[in-house]
């Protein structure tokens, strides 16, 4: 293979790890890392659903949002977090079992939101948060 060859080929590669990456972020959110999901929009008012599992993550920061509610399925594509911040934000409502497949999430920050109310289930999945 020629020099021009092996050029190309490589700037192919990186072009489509960017795309890859691209795609596997979500919209209106940053991928610092493979690992790493970070929202901090102020106009973005519903929580961001992955269309695919996303097994590599383990970082969710959602914070400076409109966001107003946690539903039951905001969460089925992560189910590998160990860390979800969504401190900031206008959470007043987080429906019963939506943190319920997050059985390795270690740290959760629900500081600064406007929580109404908590059911006895919303965190009874949680067996490996640390306090």
């Amino acid at each position: 293979m020629n020099s021009l060859t092996a050029i190309c080929l490589w700037m192919l590669l990186v072009y489509l790890r960017a795309e890859a990456s691209e795609l596997q972020c979500l919209q209106y959110c940053s991928c610092p890392t493979d690992y790493e999901i970070v929202c901090q929009n102020p106009f973005m008012d519903t929580f961001p659903v992955a269309k695919t599992v996303m097994p590599n993550v383990t970082h969710l920061k959602i914070t400076k949002t409109k966001i107003r509610q946690i539903r039951k399925n905001d969460l089925l594509k992560y189910p590998n977090l160990i860390n979800l911040n969504l401190a900031q934000n206008e959470i007043s409502k987080i429906e019963d079992e939506s943190f319920a497949i997050l059985h390795k999430l270690t740290h959760l920050y629900l500081d600064s939101n406007y929580i109404e109310r908590v059911s006895k289930v919303t965190f009874s999945n949680l067996h490996s948060l640390k306090r």
